[in-house]
């Protein structure tokens, strides 16, 4: 170590000191350890800026003393982990660097900044910028080193939840991470993998201290460990299910402990003694799960410890979790005779007859019969025996098909798992209905009355949502009765033609026959009857409406199949003679389209919520079923010919004197590709009914409905070239009110891009050109920007494209310079990004549209593309950082370009261009100048 001349030392300090921009340019310029302690004598590493929260926002200002030291300790350690030590700074910017610092440092050296900044973190209530991800890198890097304590340590620092839950009311609390809590997923999942090979033990005891700690948190003081224990099969029914793992902390941290058993199991890297003594050590059933989880899967687990986690007699009777099945039933071969004969001998001693009779008592108001009782027995029995398959004895198994005889549907349900239905509470469990008999099932429907009103108690309601996820699960036994559901309230046949829909688009079949026969009753009473449906939304369904749209919905999805669960053909008669009475109902009424559509909802959302636009969304799918039965017999002209019914049917609701209903006409509009398809030469010469020329709110509705949902096709164009045409003037037209989620303006705009793209029109053509000169400066934003995007995703193109691309910017530029509305430009951004256009034109017109006074948005999509874009052109490439730097200078997000900034200026300042590097160096001066100084390093 050389020492520097104290004089030296002081007259530098003392010009540093003298203002902040002296104090950091000093600093980033140095080179030399040497100045380490001298500084350090004087105080210069004394006082870091303090990380502050005003109105929200954080502000942690970059130190170029810890930067200083960051780069100065892989050469000198020892004299930098001195002088880290001897620093007390809140601002997390400044642990980065000390994290930077400790990645560069030996491990005896790292591991004292490491411990320090796990004791840091730990004191933090939230963990802001980029400092989780460096903690994260910095616990990678001790495990490499060999140093796994330390490792863990910084590991327990960062995913300590906070004390604090989270009141996401109606009494549900719920624990909080310190970082976002997809961040927590993402950095614990990294984590996870890489230390479970080298500290399996050590990483499940972390991780199961800090999921013993969520636990606590989610565990209510009155809770006892029974109440516990089924609260967790409700937030994770399944120990292999991952949908909320990066939502919720306790999701997070299941997974992550299942994963560390999986791969502890699988790689022997502990033994399975070894791995459910970690596991079981709370008494939480969920551990226990994951226990069973691991082991369900390769290798061949150790058979004891299998048995302490299957051989559980209790459970078995009760309800065995899913991990329970799977690995009794895995293992069943295995058991010894002993255990199979316990578990078999526990089933033998239920269910319960009493209570079962007691209950369908209660319910059906008479005794079960010995039949029913038998049944009961039957279906219990063999739901449970057939997980021990595998390993019972001949007499076992010959009871076994006997029961199934009695039983042979009998499955074993998980509790929980039906997330379908929701709502009011329900008297009977899906079980208890499928253990009733057929005429015990309808009794039940047609007798049971609620024993009162209060919130929260058995409702009607309730049982009817129960009945529609018994069809959801049996949809074949409910078809089967669905002619005894005639006399029936409404709810209750409304509810089963929804769980019979939910069940086919889940692959279930039935039989239609029966169905169909109800529906058609259904829609032959009348609408409305006195006193409503009699359940919980009587007073908002006078008697049928809802389960006519409930019929229609099912008719659509039975149309759209093409495969067994298909409707038969021969029920074409009946289905349609459903859709035309439901396609003459009264919902919607010009009232209720005033109160809830207009600046409430678009006419299609209204469409998709009232009845008689959902029995013309059926007609639409009725005609493709046609179309799929005649086959080539149909040509294209099915609705002049083969279906003449359906092209009578949208004629007179195309009528506005017949129905009026802009939701219809969106019904009808949002359809026009599949009526192109059944039979163009009808489709063309009815445009005009559909899209009417003058603009009304019936023609927005329509064409709105058509261009926001319907992709781009070239033979539509052609055969909607008129009504194109008339939308491209009406382009700058106010709208008549709706409320649609993308303007049908803009979403012609992306039509007539998608188009251009692929050269079916060009610049050239009328219809761009209307509708360029009529739109509004925001549309014609819009379309840029949906051109910048889409290119943005292409890593290549082919010439025609890339020509046809440039030259419509050439114009866009244009028509907004003479226009005075450049602001229009400004989605370039994404342009910038591409790839697949060239580097030099790029540049150039970023740095023209700047010049213009062009901010470019997003900016990050710009900051995204400009290190690849100074690889070619250096100089314009650091004029146009410099000129977006200043437009975006007040921004919160210029903080988080360092990287790129970085790699911009560097480029330059190390390329052959003088221009380059003369912009490149006055643009790092100039960042100093406003106190980002960490670029100053560079210019050495």
């Amino acid at each position: 170590m050389a020492e520097l001349d104290p004089a030296l030392v002081d007259r530098a300090v003392a010009e540093a000191t003298r203002r902040t921009a002296n104090f950091d340019y000093f600093f980033d310029a140095l080179t030399s350890p040497d100045w380490i302690e001298p500084l350090a004598e004087r105080r210069m590493f004394s006082e870091p800026p303090k990380q502050t929260i005003d109105e929200g926002y954080v502000r942690a200002p970059g130190w170029s003393a810890s930067r200083y030291l960051a780069r100065m300790a892989a050469d000198a350690p020892e004299r930098v982990l001195r002088v880290i030590r001897s620093i007390e700074t809140n601002n997390e910017r400044v642990h980065e660097d000390f994290i930077n610092a400790a990645l560069a440092m030996p491990l005896e050296y790292s591991r004292m900044v490491a411990l320090a900044e796990a004791e840091f973190l730990a004191s933090r209530d939230y963990v802001y910028y980029l400092l989780p991800r460096k903690a994260a890198a910095l616990a990678t890097h001790m495990a490499d080193l060999g140093d796994t304590e330390v490792a863990l340590q910084l590991f327990r620092s960062l995913f300590t939840p906070s004390p604090v839950v989270r009141d996401e009311g109606f009494g549900i609390k719920r624990p909080q991470s310190r970082i976002s809590d997809w961040e927590y997923d993402d950095l614990l999942r990294g984590l996870v993998e890489k230390l479970v090979t080298v500290a399996p033990r050590e990483l499940l005891r972390e991780l199961l201290r800090l999921l013993g700690q969520v636990l606590d948190l989610l565990r209510a003081e009155e809770a006892d460990d029974a109440h516990f224990d089924l609260l967790s099969r409700i937030w994770r029914v399944r120990i292999a299910d991952d949908r909320d793992r990066a939502t919720r902390i306790e999701d997070s941290l299941v997974s992550a402990v299942r994963d560390a058993a999986r791969e502890a199991h699988a790689n022997s890297l502990l033994t399975d003694v070894e791995l459910v003594e970690l596991l079981t050590a709370r008494p939480e059933e969920l551990l226990r799960r994951i226990a069973m989880d691991a082991l369900s899967r390769e290798p061949e687990p150790d058979l004891e410890v299998v048995r302490q986690l299957v051989v559980d007699p209790e459970s078995l009777v009760d309800e065995p979790s899913v991990e329970q099945r799977e690995l009794l039933a895995a293992n069943a071969a295995r058991l010894p005779r002993r255990d199979i004969k316990k578990l078999v001998e526990a089933i033998h001693t239920r269910p319960d007859v009493d209570h079962y009779r007691k209950r369908m008592a209660e319910a059906l108001e008479r005794e079960p019969t010995n039949e029913e009782i038998e049944r009961y027995v039957a279906s219990w029995r063999v739901s449970r025996l057939e997980l021990l398959l595998a390993g019972l004895d001949p007499s076992e198994r010959a009871e076994y098909e006997a029961l199934h005889a009695v039983a042979p549907d009998a499955k074993l349900p998980v509790s929980f798992e039906v997330r379908t239905f929701s709502g009011s509470r329900s008297p009977f469990t899906i079980e208890a209905l499928n253990q009733l008999q057929d005429h015990e099932l309808l009794e039940l429907l047609r007798s049971w009355e609620p024993a009162d009103n209060r919130p929260a108690t058995p409702s009607a309601e309730g049982l009817a949502r129960a009945l529609a996820a018994f069809a959801q699960h049996d949809p074949a036994r409910v078809a089967a009765l669905a002619l005894d559901l005639r006399d029936m309230r409404p709810a209750f046949v409304q509810w089963a033609f929804e769980g019979l829909e939910v069940a086919l688009r889940e692959g279930r079949s039935f039989d239609w026959a029966p169905v169909i026969e109800l529906a058609k009753w259904v829609v032959e009473q009348p609408r409305e009857i006195p006193g409503g449906r009699g359940d919980d939304y009587a007073d908002l369904d006078p008697g049928w409406v809802w389960t006519r749209r409930e019929i229609v919905s099912l008719l659509e999805k039975g149309f759209d199949l093409d495969d067994d669960r298909t409707i038969p053909l021969d029920q074409r008669s009946a289905t349609w003679s459903v859709i035309s009475a439901v396609a003459e109902d009264a919902d919607p009424t010009p009232e209720s389209e005033e109160q809830y559509g207009g600046s409430n909802m678009d006419p299609l959302t209204l469409a998709l919520n009232t009845t008689r636009p959902r029995a013309l969304f059926a007609a639409m799918s009725y005609g493709s079923w046609i179309k799929r039965a005649f086959g080539e017999r149909s040509g294209s002209g099915l609705l002049s010919s083969e279906a003449p019914e359906l092209a009578e049917l949208l004629e007179r609701h195309l009528d506005p004197a017949a129905d009026s209903s802009v939701a219809v006409r969106a019904a009808i509009a949002n359809h026009y590709v599949t009526l192109f398809v059944l039979d163009a030469n009808w489709a063309q010469e009815r445009q005009t009914l559909i899209f009417p020329d003058e603009d009304s709110p019936l023609r927005e509705a329509a064409w709105g409905a058509y261009v926001i949902y319907t992709s781009p096709f070239n033979d539509v164009l052609a055969a909607l070239r008129e009504v194109y045409e008339r939308s491209a003037e009406l382009a700058g037209a106010p709208g008549h009110g709706f409320k649609w989620d993308t303007a049908p303006q803009a979403r012609l705009g992306e039509h007539l891009a998608s188009f251009y793209w692929s050269g079916t029109i060009g610049l050239d053509d009328p219809l761009l050109g209307t509708f360029w000169r009529e739109a509004t400066s925001e549309i014609r934003r819009h379309v840029v920007d949906f051109l910048g995007r889409s290119v943005a995703d292409y890593p290549e193109l082919d010439e025609p494209a890339k020509d046809r691309l440039l030259r419509f910017w050439d114009f866009a530029h244009n028509e907004a310079v003479e226009s005075g509305s450049v602001d229009e430009l400004a989605p370039f951004a994404w342009w910038v990004k591409s790839e697949a256009l060239p580097r030099e034109w790029r540049i150039n017109n970023l740095l023209e549209i700047l010049r213009e006074g062009v901010k470019p948005d997003p900016a990050y999509a710009v900051m995204e593309g400009l290190p690849a874009l100074a690889l070619d052109a250096p100089a314009p490439t650091v004029e146009a950082l410099r000129q977006l730097l200043e437009v975006e200078r007040t921004s919160w997000s210029f903080d988080s370009w360092d990287e790129q900034i970085e790699q911009v200026l560097q480029t330059a300042l190390t390329s052959e261009d003088p221009d380059a590097r003369r912009l490149a160096e006055e643009t790092t001066n100039w960042l100093g100048a406003l106190g980002y100084r960490q670029y100053r390093g560079l210019l050495r």
